[in-house]
């Protein structure tokens, strides 16, 4: 973890110096404000990279004492290596390999179970088959005592090197999480300008309810992202983004609902996912994927799409949609955009048609824009009967 942390202020200093370099840019502004008047913390990077190397082990630089005792570490085993090496060369034909190993934690030699009293010491285990045991000749045993003692010695050094720097890390705390939170809207920045130029996004402009240009909503162009992505991730030779059928949407300032219709499978749910997804990654600060996209800022999405239907739950398709309808009007709001599939449907032709003529003039006077799918006649021609059409 301290590794991890020295990483951390390590990224975090390239990136601020890298931001830095274009402080004077209007389109790096935001990016500027991220990092300005942010410690980077470069005296605790540079005394946790003094003590801990990048896999998190402790280096003998941490401290005097803990180079010192791992030389007499270093000194002792190459005391055990030499007599075991001894030991190997006389009694080689006693030895099942002629290597040195370890057992909780003490050095060892493989020995037949048949030349065990060849080699006298201390059996500290044997192979699965019993024919070969793991023996500490006697001739070690003392070194073997001595590597414990200091290896428990090693261990506390370790421990008090670790300590040291948490109770450093510890008086940091509240800046490490500055940097922490400034490296994490960096990431995303970054991320959100990956997605837009791998999909070819555009930038989405905000406007007013009576926008300048006579519409309320401009979007051309529009293809929903996971289409471009499938696309995009396809193996298939020739696959191009212009493959995708895109969408546009243009309508009048002052429009309040808009009503789409049209035969089955002709792309009406689409439609509505393709303009909410829009606005939603709009709202999300990332780019469109579209020609143009250009539409109020809309606080709330709501939508009613698909079947709701539960057994579970004593659902009807129809008492399904009911129930999504009912939270979408306690949740609306003036500035809330509001897509509705198939408005209507699940019940009896001429009762949908009430309940969805009812249902878009209430929401016509609730919400910024509510834009729905139908089949039926009534609804279709609404905008002939209603003067917010």
């Amino acid at each position: 973890e301290l590794a991890r942390i020295a990483d951390t202020l390590r990224s975090m200093r390239k990136n601020k110096r890298a931001i830095e370099d274009f402080a004077d840019s209007e389109e790096l502004i935001a990016l500027v404000e991220v990092v300005a008047n942010l410690s980077t913390k470069a005296e605790l990077e540079r005394e946790i990279r003094r003590c801990i190397d990048g896999e998190g082990r402790v280096l003998d630089s941490a401290s005097r004492e803990l180079s010192d005792l791992r030389n007499d570490v270093k000194d002792v085993q190459a005391l055990i290596m030499t007599s075991l090496n001894e030991t190997m060369a006389r009694k080689r034909d006693a030895l099942q390999d002629r290597i040195v190993t370890t057992r909780y934690d003490r050095f060892v030699l493989t020995v037949k179970a048949s030349q065990k009293s060849k080699v006298p010491g201390v059996v500290h285990d044997s192979s699965s088959s019993g024919q070969t045991l793991y023996i500490e000749p006697k001739e070690v045993k003392e070194q073997n005592d001595r590597m414990r003692v200091l290896a428990r010695k090693e261990q506390a050094l370790v421990e008090k090197v670790l300590t040291d720097l948490s109770a450093l890390v510890g008086d940091e705390a509240d800046d490490l999480e500055m940097v922490q939170y400034a490296l994490t809207r960096l990431d995303l920045a970054q991320a959100r300008a990956r997605h837009s130029i791998a999909l070819n996004a555009v930038q989405p402009k905000f406007c007013s309810r009576s926008s300048d240009e006579g519409y309320v909503l401009d979007l051309r162009g529009a293809r929903h992202p996971l289409l471009l992505w499938q696309k995009r991730n396809s193996s298939e030779l020739g696959s191009d983004f212009d493959e995708v059928i895109p969408s546009d949407y243009k309508l009048f300032s002052g429009t309040k609902c808009a009503i789409l219709t049209g035969p089955n499978t002709g792309g009406k749910t689409v439609s509505l996912k393709n303009l909410g997804t829009a606005v939603l990654m709009a709202r999300a600060g990332l780019f469109v994927c579209a020609e143009k996209a250009r539409f109020p800022f809309f606080d709330k999405v709501l939508a009613d799409i698909g079947d709701d239907q539960s057994i579970v739950q004593s659902l009807s398709t129809f008492s399904g949609h009911v129930q999504r309808l009912k939270r979408i009007l306690q949740s609306a709001t003036p500035e809330s955009l509001v897509l509705l599939d198939e408005v209507g449907s699940g019940t009896d032709p001429a009762e949908g048609s009430a309940l969805g003529m009812s249902l878009l003039q209430k929401l016509s006077n609730t919400v910024q824009l509510v834009m729905a799918t139908t089949h039926h006649g009534e609804l279709k021609t609404l905008k002939y009967t209603d003067d917010k059409g």
